[in-house]
């Protein structure tokens, strides 16, 4: 009696899980996965990529978010009903994962997205902010404890990352009339400056290596973000 008992549950389940997966099918056959958790999307581009992420497709429920040369990908996958969320993050060469399921997200409103990412982005802070802690004091290397702050490779980097946002945003908007895009660039490009000045902190902290700092103020820190913003700036308007 037991096993018959069992094998009913099990059925049950088997036609349960079934029927999600036909649902999703239906659900995905209307619209792209990426596009359905759009709002969850948008918010955590802008908190890791300053919205210059850009979305990789993997299979039909499954995608990532990356930008290149970055040390972070969010990858994304929905199966019946729920959405999982990895989020890996590398520094100095030491990667941490926080993986996160939702549950019952077939009909979610904007504020029910942008809620979910901001738990993954709240979360995905105080996890990062640990871990940069943990590898600073359990590691021993000199090059570590030797490294110095690069003004040079600060404002290649910075370039290189506002450089490759504009790229991809006018791969983006290609076909938008042309009067559009100038200023749609000069958005960017000063929402990216005002995102970066914000982080002056957060820069001490990366590029300072162990109890160092990276020898220049605020003010100065600023000037550069802005010689650099307006150096690629040119590249786009002429």
């Amino acid at each position: 009696m037991i096993w018959v008992i069992i094998v009913v549950i099990l059925v049950i389940v088997l036609l349960f899980f079934l029927s999600s997966l036909n649902e999703d099918k239906n659900e995905l056959s209307e619209q792209a996965v990426f596009e359905k958790f759009r709002f969850v999307v948008n918010g955590i581009n802008q908190s890791a990529f300053n919205s210059f992420g850009k979305v990789n497709i993997i299979d039909n429920r499954s995608f990532n978010l990356y930008q290149e040369g970055q040390n972070q990908i969010i990858s994304f996958h929905y199966s019946t009903g729920s959405l999982s969320i990895t989020w890996k993050y590398k520094y100095y060469e030491k990667e941490v994962v926080h993986k996160k399921q939702f549950d019952n997200v077939r009909n979610l409103s904007i504020f029910e997205q942008q809620k979910i990412g901001k738990i993954m982005i709240q979360e995905m802070d105080n996890i990062v902010e640990k871990h940069k802690e943990s590898v600073l004091a359990i590691s021993e290397s000199p090059s570590l404890e030797n490294y110095e702050f690069s003004l040079v490779d600060f404002k290649v980097q910075i370039e290189a990352s506002l450089r490759n946002g504009l790229n991809e945003s006018l791969i983006n908007a290609k076909g938008n009339p042309e009067q559009t895009l100038v200023p749609m660039i000069m958005d960017l490009v000063h929402g990216f400056s005002e995102r970066l000045k914000g982080n002056y902190a957060e820069v001490n902290r990366e590029f300072g290596g162990v109890n160092k700092y990276i020898g220049i103020s605020e003010h100065d820190y600023k000037e550069v973000i802005d010689d650099s913003c307006t150096l690629v700036l040119k590249e786009f308007i002429v």
